[in-house]
């Protein structure tokens, strides 16, 4: 066994990420698990996920939509690998209603946990939240922008729609 000193340290089990401080010293057993002879702070917590940002185009250097249901396309981003992926949404552009339900819908089957977006009417808020999908409203910038202000916390979830539904 081997003592540390650490400050901060970073875990990552399956999906989570926990940064945590340590209030005193600890080790590392022989299996690689850390053990810590004192309190352990919880700093940050993320986890590593599908993120859809909604957009007019095919690349991070795309201007994010300020739509949810009308939106041209998703970008879905996965803050894992830095991956990302252009999803078509054209079918919604003009739907004379349920445009927001619909591309919630989309949102769930890719696998989204958030959704960022500049703004999202009552019917998709409600679809996406009934998915557990969080939601992320008046972001702007390009899509790039708004990935690296979502990895920073700047970004905060919405708990209610921003704008009234057709907008």
């Amino acid at each position: 066994m081997h003592d540390f000193d650490w400050n901060r340290i970073t875990f990552t089990a399956g999906t989570q990420q926990l940064l945590v401080k340590l209030n005193s010293r600890g080790f590392r057993d022989s299996s690689g698990a850390f053990i810590n002879y004192g309190n352990i702070d919880f700093v940050e917590k993320g986890s590593i996920m599908k993120i859809v940002i909604t957009t007019s185009g095919d690349t991070l250097d795309a201007q994010l939509d300020p739509r949810f249901g009308r939106a041209q396309k998703f970008i879905v981003y996965d803050t894992d690998s830095d991956k990302f992926e252009s999803v078509d949404n054209t079918q919604n552009l003009n739907a004379a209603q349920g445009a927001g339900i619909q591309a919630a819908q989309n949102v769930s089957r890719l696998g989204a946990e958030v959704v960022i977006t500049g703004n999202c009417g009552p019917k998709a808020f409600k679809t996406l939240m009934a998915a557990g999908i969080k939601v992320v409203i008046g972001a702007e910038g390009t899509v790039a922008r708004v990935i690296e202000n979502f990895r920073k916390g700047e970004l905060k979830t919405a708990e209610s729609p921003n704008v009234e539904g057709h907008w």
